[in-house]
């Protein structure tokens, strides 16, 4: 079994979260942490407590963060090198496609560093800039509708 984990700053974490459970289902396996005015120290006792739970319930944990090199990446980050937890997958530059993929593909059989790789494929071709005059005529007609 896999648990999921998204840190971020402030309440983007829940944002997250609460956005993929509407579209696909909640998930019990999702847990979500936001960096606040409470401070680092605080963050990083309760990511650690988190953490510790997760490993102890999953066999593998996939930890996503908003920005690398952010605090909440950074403490993700000095948690596995201290702890030197090899069964944790750290992604940063976490977004609704990319979380989406892993929610829906949690439970596969596939190995769990390819079931990473994909989503993360998913949420880089997801961010584009729309440019209009490349389409076709009517590719839009159902949206204006």
């Amino acid at each position: 079994m896999r648990g999921i984990i998204v840190v971020s700053h402030n309440q983007m974490a829940a944002g997250l979260i609460s956005t993929c459970d509407m579209i696909v289902g909640h998930h019990h396996h999702c847990q979500y942490l936001g960096l606040n005015e409470d401070g680092v120290n605080v963050f990083s006792e309760e990511l650690y407590k988190n953490l510790d739970d997760m490993l102890e319930k999953y066999d593998e944990v996939i930890a996503l963060a908003d920005i690398k090199g952010g605090t909440p990446f950074n403490q993700l980050l000095r948690y596995k090198l201290e702890k030197n937890i090899e069964r944790m997958y750290i992604i940063s530059g976490v977004n609704i496609p990319l979380l989406i993929q892993l929610m829906v593909n949690i439970d596969n059989d596939q190995e769990t560093r390819l079931i990473v790789e994909e989503a993360i494929s998913v949420g880089q071709e997801s961010i584009l800039l729309e440019t209009l005059e490349e389409k076709q005529d009517n590719e839009f007609d159902d949206i204006l509708d």
